[in-house]
């Protein structure tokens, strides 16, 4: 999940050691629409049109980066929602598909298919591609 707050502030430190905007005109800066444009009551609205281009450029490039490995100890993964998982003492185990499930009787989370050995750590699966519309010839 995307913290968009840290996306903000990594994108307009960006722009200001690009130049292309002062720390001053950052402060000026709000997100607006859940974080999916920025807006100014002091900055032209054409240079705020070339931000948010820009920050939806950022914000679509960062959705496409490889998901990283996340520690169990930081967070889980969603329940009932495959992912990959690896050991960090068995580095030369292949990373395996796995899910978290719920026991009825406690409510506890647990590995479905690890209950020997937990992993360390877990990743979501990549998006499955998009089938493509077919061409049709008239």
């Amino acid at each position: 999940m995307m913290d968009i707050q840290k996306e903000k502030h990594n994108y307009l430190a960006m722009l200001v050691a690009e130049d292309a905007i002062t720390q001053e005109q950052c402060s000026n800066l709000s997100l607006y629409n859940g974080g999916n444009y920025f807006h100014s009551d002091f900055l032209a609205s054409s240079r705020v049109d070339c931000i948010n281009w820009g920050w939806s450029a950022w914000l679509k490039a960062k959705a496409q980066t490889m998901p990283k490995w996340i520690s169990v100890e930081d967070e889980l993964p969603p329940s009932d929602t495959m992912v990959l998982i690896c050991w960090s003492d068995s580095p030369d185990v292949e990373p395996e598909k796995d899910f978290m499930d719920v026991c009825v009787d406690t409510g506890c989370p647990f590995w479905a298919n690890s209950l020997n050995d937990e992993p360390s750590h877990w990743m979501p699966l990549p998006e499955p591609p998009k089938a493509q519309e077919q061409g049709h010839d008239s």
